[in-house]
């Protein structure tokens, strides 16, 4: 009892947690590697529709 308690905790906060990661920490992690290495990753590519994206 107290062990699927304990994993349905578990998920609940993953499916909090995930989505912030997803949408906040991960584009700013990727902006700073930009800042120290001088280089600037394409932008682009994440305005373009892409095929797979629009069958869903």
């Amino acid at each position: 009892m107290f062990k699927k308690l304990l994993n349905t905790l578990d998920t609940l906060l993953y499916l909090l947690v995930a989505p912030f990661g997803i949408l906040y920490v991960y584009p700013h992690f990727l902006l700073s590697v930009e800042q120290r290495l001088g280089i600037e990753l394409p932008k682009e590519a994440l305005n373009k529709p892409h095929p797979q994206r629009i069958s869903w």
